[in-house]
């Protein structure tokens, strides 16, 4: 099953259900897979799909949720990035996997100004919460008033959607990267394992950075259609 899809399914059979929670936020399914959507086609928009690569830099936040599922709709790859990253750092990350457009939580916007005359690849910044920079664009209005539906993109299994970068302890970060088979086999057997339901409640506590998060916690609860309480720390 394709990234995209696990989203998707849930939202056609429970589109009203709670997919999100934190704080006082609520996201139904419906909602989400949307947003997703909405993500993508604003992709297509700006020519970025297959071959491209889009990072994005955040702490947990239903943005990112979004983001996760809608990019991978796209055919490009998402590159994950831990805000706690040091300058060096992400440059190094952003020249490796020539990322054209990448997606940057409020907090994190100084260390990307600071270093961004350095990063001739990287054409688009999109920020998430506001206010953004002068010239780069608040999350929400990049996806207003785009299509709602999936893009048409022919897409396998086989094919590349993520990057995680290893947090070693030697040397710079190393980027792994992930097909939408390999996401679905570790969804499909956490679910199991776990004995993950749809009415169940999902605490999702790592982070969306880390592969325990993207690769194992955020798409088992999707799959299944669970309510996910995501602490935004």
């Amino acid at each position: 099953m394709l990234t995209g899809d696990i989203l998707r399914q849930s939202a056609r059979r429970n589109p009203d259900k709670m997919a999100l929670i934190q704080g006082r936020r609520q996201v139904s399914y419906a909602a989400l897979a949307a947003e997703a959507c909405q993500f993508a086609n604003a992709l297509g928009t700006l020519g970025i799909g297959r071959g491209e690569t889009v990072a994005v830099m955040s702490r947990n936040r239903p943005e990112y949720v979004a983001i996760h599922f809608g990019n991978a709709m796209t055919g490009s790859m998402l590159v994950n990035l831990m805000p706690a990253y040091a300058p060096e750092e992400l440059v190094a990350i952003l020249r490796q996997t020539r990322s054209r457009l990448i997606v940057i939580e409020q907090d994190c916007q100084d260390k990307l100004a600071a270093v961004r005359d350095r990063l001739p690849d990287l054409a688009h910044v999109v920020v998430i919460g506001e206010p953004a920079l002068d010239g780069w664009l608040p999350f929400d209005r990049f996806v207003a008033d785009r299509p709602d539906t999936p893009p048409r993109v022919p897409l396998s299994g086989d094919d590349t959607f993520a990057m995680t970068f290893t947090g070693g302890t030697t040397g710079l970060p190393k980027g792994a990267k992930v097909s939408h088979n390999a996401r679905f086999v570790s969804a499909w057997t956490t679910a199991i394992e776990h004995e993950m339901r749809e009415h169940d409640t999902v605490g999702l506590l790592t982070p969306l950075y880390h592969a325990m998060g993207s690769c194992v916690w955020l798409p088992a609860a999707v799959l299944v259609g669970a309510t996910i309480v995501m602490p935004e720390r």
